[in-house]
């Protein structure tokens, strides 16, 4: 399960995202994230490791930084065999510029830098083996994410639950670091 994005600027993923439900932590999940790039190919792995009671986002670290270039599609996933949070309609066209006051075909967080296209950003994939998700369904949001830090002067972090219709994604500022 996962979210096709693009960034309007290069920079690096740091973290790799998705939201668990509270519906789904009554166990301990082990769950692999993936960073998809645009030729189908698996830029970064991390797992997800949640204890019982464990809600909201799911949070893992890259082991090292990988920097993505402007304009290109890529992917970010987690690979589940139960449970996992959805929103149907999310990312329909009819709600994108309600949701981000922009007509450009894209949800887009605050601050433009990273969008999800209408109708195609939510994509899933069945198989026993990690396989980069591109089936599409119902403008789903799958909820998952990624942390990109720019070296701008923008500093804002994002997060959203999945009640609220934002795309829960994050930005650090560097020069802050």
């Amino acid at each position: 399960l996962g979210m096709r994005f693009s960034t309007d600027r290069d920079g690096p993923i740091t973290e790799l995202r998705y939201f668990r439900a509270a519906g789904d932590a009554d166990d301990t999940d082990v769950r692999q994230g993936h960073l998809w790039g645009p030729n189908g190919e698996v830029l970064a792995t991390v797992t997800f490791t949640s204890a019982p009671g464990q809600s909201g986002w799911q949070t893992a670290a890259l082991s090292a930084p990988v920097t993505i270039a402007a304009g290109v599609q890529y992917i970010v996933s987690y690979r589940t065999e139960n449970n996992f949070a959805l929103s149907l309609g999310f990312f329909d066209p009819a709600r994108e510029v309600s949701f981000d006051g922009l007509d450009n075909n894209a949800f887009s967080d605050p601050l433009g830098v990273i969008n999800a296209p209408q109708t195609t950003a939510g994509v899933y994939a069945y198989g026993s083996t990690p396989v980069m998700p591109n089936v599409t369904y119902g403008a789903f949001n799958y909820w998952a994410d990624v942390t990109f830090t720019t070296s701008s002067e923008e500093n804002l972090s994002a997060a959203a639950s999945a009640d609220d219709f934002l795309i829960s994604l994050s930005f650090l500022d560097q020069s802050n670091e």
